[in-house]
């Protein structure tokens, strides 16, 4: 099947892309390529994971993406399943306004932290798609967790194994652009 719910945008420098988990269960890894107006794809990343990061992406106006899932066919050879559908991603987007007002609450070992929402995004047809968490650090690589939604603004974290963790949260648009960071608070 192709991979469905994809979306790309531009997060400061780079291009955050993510996509549902297929239905499928012998999914190998997914394959990204990045499709220029004129001329062959290119792979951008291959992944076990449904989100990828391409960190240098062209300067061109518009960019487009798509992504596919990879398995083994009935004799053993590698194969690509569908290609999802494109995503063009515009040179700029402006990222949505920071959430505010975030707090950290600890109990038996959960964490809970808490924030108000974010006061929207500038860009026309553009909004607040879900928060996401980092944790122990402001990197990519610590991007812990996301709500599923604009609507939530509370985060319970469970898997804290009885230790403290420094967190922080951050607006993500329709087209991925993060906002700043807010925090770190620490418990």
């Amino acid at each position: 099947y192709k991979p469905t719910r994809f979306a790309a945008g531009r997060n400061g420098s780079g291009i955050d892309l993510e996509w549902a988990p297929s239905r499928e269960r012998d999914i190998e890894w997914y394959r990204v390529y990045r499709y220029p107006v004129l001329g062959t794809r290119s792979l951008v990343c291959e992944t076990k994971k449904t989100t990828c990061r391409h960190d240098s992406p062209p300067s061109s106006t518009l960019v487009t993406y798509r992504v596919v899932a990879v398995d083994y066919d009935s004799a053993g050879a590698l194969r690509e399943g569908a290609l999802s559908d494109p995503v063009d991603v515009p040179l700029t987007n402006t990222p949505p306004s920071a959430p505010t007002n975030l707090q950290l609450t600890t109990q038996d070992d959960v964490t809970t932290l808490t924030w108000s929402a974010s006061p929207g995004d500038p860009d026309l047809g553009d909004s607040v798609s879900y928060y996401r968490v980092y944790r122990d650090g402001q990197l990519v690589e610590d991007r812990y967790d996301r709500t599923g939604t604009a609507q939530e603004l509370s985060f319970v974290d469970s898997r804290t194994n009885g230790m403290q963790h420094t967190y922080w949260v951050v607006a993500v648009d329709k087209r991925l652009a993060e906002s700043a960071k807010l925090g770190p608070v620490t418990g």
